[in-house]
């Protein structure tokens, strides 16, 4: 039996590292990945945003600790390809959000998994989304 697969964006990853809203909810969603529950898919820009907001919020020495753990936790990185560009594009203009918000809802969209994220503004539209560290998490 395969595992479940879902999608997570870079709000998700930043909540890793920074205590948030949310972030119990995002621990429990890795750790389900690392027991094989559940498998992460991430975008290429994952690593880049979530470093940078990480660097952002809590500076260089803890973004390049994330670095590190990132790479150990398992999350499958989906290459970037003319299909991902084309669903990103139709989810931007969708969602009516910035291209580089709509990578992961285009991943989401193309394996037709649940989307994990914390950016109401780019993603509460996207159907099925699961809002971390909103509302009900807050």
């Amino acid at each position: 039996m395969t595992a479940p697969v879902v999608v997570a964006d870079a709000s998700v990853g930043v909540k890793i590292f920074c205590r948030e809203p949310g972030t119990e909810h995002v621990l429990a969603l890795v750790d389900e990945a690392r027991n094989g529950a559940v498998v992460i898919a991430i975008d290429p820009l994952f690593v880049y945003e979530t470093l940078r907001n990480v660097r952002r919020k809590r500076g260089a020495a803890v973004a390049l600790q994330a670095w590190d753990d990132l790479r150990g936790l398992g999350f499958v990185v989906v290459p970037l390809d003319a299909d991902l560009v084309r669903d990103a594009f139709a989810q931007a203009d969708e969602l009516r959000c910035d291209l580089y918000d709509a990578f992961s809802a285009g991943l989401a969209g193309a394996l037709g998994v649940p989307l994990y994220s914390a950016d109401v503004r780019a993603h509460s539209g996207f159907p099925g989304v699961v809002l971390v560290g909103v509302q009900e998490d807050a």
